[in-house]
């Protein structure tokens, strides 16, 4: 058989925070202690030394050749006791000063010098920032104003919109402390009650972890930012405000929660005892509790008013464990709801399944509802109590936007409730139209209004039909299709789901095309592909194809079962005998597509990677790339951190010849927002902008 190169594109929501602070001197590492147990096998004395957990690309770090794991003992002779003591040492010296750093490598002491350089922030020039009036990225919170005029929306393009709802347009946008890649992405946002504060929650610095985890709190009315709430040690992925908006809870990428005190800027607790990252958190309807839910399976409830633990919360996990095919599946707890007049809690999981606690005590009640989905494709994204508490939205992968009584678990749909669970299949002769819908879930008080954010948009639903009433959205038109030429000199689109069947997908076709500048030629005019035209002008735009020739690519099927897949493996096959497989942990989306390249030398594929532990996390959209073999470039104008790699980790990229290994700094672009297309069929993603660098010169590396 041939070798096949694998390759993954990963967008990385963010890096590591480094232990290096703004415009100072910088070596441009992440380092952290060492515990008495690495200590002891590693043959030091407790309180010696320091781990590198991670490199910034481009820095001094990069250059000297310092490597994750490795151990730093010392700098110029000073003994390095801990991280505080290391950025201190850092900071003490000048830019430009060569230091000697004494490094542990496997089991070898060594020497290595490093030029120590000064990082700078986001100065300089003003950035060109396009306003399409609405998000360019993913919306992951929204909430509505107590007036019930307006919604708040925060989104991945590091932007918060102010929208009138009635309008459906943007009123005004915040904006936090920017910079090209991740720096300024937001993760979690929420409103207080009364109307007075807005948190923001994100990656917030590039450099001074501090303020990469800190939260930002804003006065609402002016847009001001009033404080930085500093105590995570990691990215804040949760927020939520007591009732009465004197205090926040925030749950962090580094296992823990906190409660704070908003008039004093201060913590009063922190919570620990989750053994991942915290997804959801919510105070109870008296404010007198708080509960947290973890990528560990697991929900806790917690006393507000001394940050003692109440109860450990693990029915997902049991509920997973009890399942067949157990080890394929995964049971995090992604989403919380708190009932507004009853001592009542529902949680959502990867799994699929909405569970209802007893807010005071923390005792399982009952599963109210199991939309279900593919395995990889389950989760339940938001969850939202309706004001009176008798019904609960929730927001699924699969089945999207659906309304249950809480009561008898029945759903509300078109008015009604039904006795039988609804799906996308037909019943009583009537189909049942689902709303896509993600994060975010939110009602306004009145009841009669709730909005649920789905990609880059706000749908706004009438709850008691779940009937689509507006979509706060930019101008611009949905793509749902892309192509590029063989080329690479045009690119085509379409903005309809009219679809082709191809190639294991469904295509949907291209409408639009665009030439993009070559030989010292500008870009052209947008022209449109017509329904007269030549079918093999639509056919001469590459797409995405899970075949070539006796090869294929896809999930691993479960065996004994006809319609069950894991998205923990991705197989290769020749003449549907499996010939490689590759193990993705935690699994992936089950609408992460695979595609081979046209000579059939690669596979490719679009997913993200976890800001935390850098593993693979579940994709967006549904998205592959195709990209003629010799001609991928790396886009420079991008609101998000792009990289090409192999299935051991190396960062490639395809230069004429074969493939080239890169450094970080060839690969990752930056700049300001720009348009992103984003494909919901399984067609190719044309990367953020249309101005990119040309091939970097390589040695090429064949496989």
């Amino acid at each position: 058989m041939r070798w096949i190169a694998v390759a993954l594109f990963f967008v990385t929501f963010a890096t590591a925070a480094v232990a290096d602070t703004y415009d100072r001197t910088w070596l441009g590492i992440e380092v952290k202690g060492l515990d008495k147990d690495e200590a002891g096998k590693l043959r030091l004395a407790e309180g010696r030394g320091v781990r590198v957990v991670n490199s910034v690309a481009g820095s001094p770090a990069e250059a000297a050749g310092l490597r994750p794991d490795d151990i730093l003992l010392s700098i110029d002779g000073k003994d390095l006791t801990s991280p505080e003591n290391f950025t201190a040492t850092i900071r003490a010296r000048s830019p430009g000063v060569e230091v000697q750093l004494r490094v542990l490598r496997a089991g070898k002491e060594q020497t290595i010098k490093a030029k120590l350089g000064q990082r700078r922030g986001p100065e300089g020039a003003p950035q060109l920032m396009l306003d399409t009036g609405g998000h360019m990225a993913s919306v992951i919170d929204a909430a509505i104003t107590a007036d019930g005029k307006q919604l708040v929306s925060a989104s991945n393009d590091k932007t918060i919109r102010v929208w009138d709802i009635e309008a459906g347009k943007t009123v005004r946008v915040i904006r936090g402390e920017a910079a090209p890649g991740n720096w300024g992405s937001i993760y979690a946002m929420a409103l207080s009650p009364d109307g007075h504060w807005l948190a923001v929650g994100g990656y917030l610095h590039d450099v001074d972890k501090d303020i990469a985890s800190a939260i930002r709190l804003y006065d609402f009315a002016s847009g001001k930012l009033v404080a930085l709430l500093k105590g995570h040690d990691n990215v804040v992925f949760a927020l939520a405000f007591s009732p009465d908006s004197a205090r926040l809870i925030s749950g962090s990428a580094d296992k823990t929660a906190m409660i704070w005190d908003l008039a004093a800027r201060k913590p009063l607790f922190r919570l620990s005892g989750h053994e991942e990252l915290i997804h959801a958190v919510a105070f109870s309807n008296d404010g007198k509790r708080v509960v947290t839910g973890s990528e560990d399976e697991t929900l806790r409830l917690w006393n507000a008013s001394d940050g003692k633990l109440i109860a450990e919360m693990t029915e997902h996990k049991a509920i997973r464990q009890r399942r067949e095919h157990a080890e394929h599946l995964h049971a995090a707890v992604g989403s919380v709801a708190v009932s507004p007049v009853a001592p009542l809690i529902a949680s959502g999981g990867d799994d699929g399944r909405i569970l209802l606690w007893d807010a005071e005590t923390g005792a399982f009640l009952r599963e109210l509802a199991f939309p279900g989905g593919m395995i990889g494709h389950m989760s339940i994204k938001s969850l939202s109590f309706s004001p009176d508490g008798r019904r609960l939205l929730s927001a699924s992968e699969t089945e999207g936007c659906e309304t249950y009584d809480v009561a008898t678990g029945r759903q509300w749909y078109g008015g009604k409730l039904w006795d039988e669970p609804l799906s996308h299949i037909f019943h009583s002769g009537d189909p049942v139209e689902h709303l896509s819908c993600g994060d975010g879930a939110t009602y306004r008080r009145d009841g009669r209004l709730a909005a649920v954010a789905y990609n880059s948009t706000i749908n706004l639903i009438d709850p008691r039909t779940n009937k689509l009433l507006k979509t706060l959205r930019s101008s611009g038109t949905p793509v749902y299709s892309v192509g590029i030429a063989p080329d690479a000199r045009a690119i085509a689109w379409g903005n309809t789901t009219e679809s082709l069947a191809e190639s294991g997908y469904t295509l949907m076709k291209l409408s639009r095309r665009l030439d993009l500048p070559s030989d010292g030629k500008p870009i052209g005019a947008i022209g449109d592909i017509s329904d007269d035209a030549a079918a093999g002008e639509r056919n001469s735009f590459l797409r995405a194809s899970r075949k070539h020739g006796p090869l294929s690519i896809g999930f691993q099927k479960v065996k004994g079962e006809t319609s069950l897949i894991s998205t923990r493996y991705v197989e290769i096959s020749n003449e549907d005998q499996v010939r490689a497989q590759i193990e993705f942990q935690p699994p992936l989306s089950g609408n992460t597509p695979f595609t081979f390249t046209p000579d059939g030398q690669t596979v490719l594929g679009y997913t993200t990677v976890d800001p935390v532990t850098h593993q693979i996390v579940t994709s967006g959209s549904p998205t592959a790339i195709v990209v003629p073999p010799g001609l991928l470039r790396t886009p420079i104008a991008t609101n998000q951190q792009w990289q090409l790699c192999d299935a051991t980790g190396g960062a490639w990229m395809a230069v004429p010849g074969g493939l080239a290994r890169l450094s970080h700094a060839q690969l990752f672009g930056g700049g300001a927002p720009l348009p992103q297309i984003f494909v919901r069929d399984s067609s190719i993603l044309f990367a953020t902008a249309l101005l990119f660098d040309p091939p970097p010169a390589g040695v090429p590396l064949y496989r």
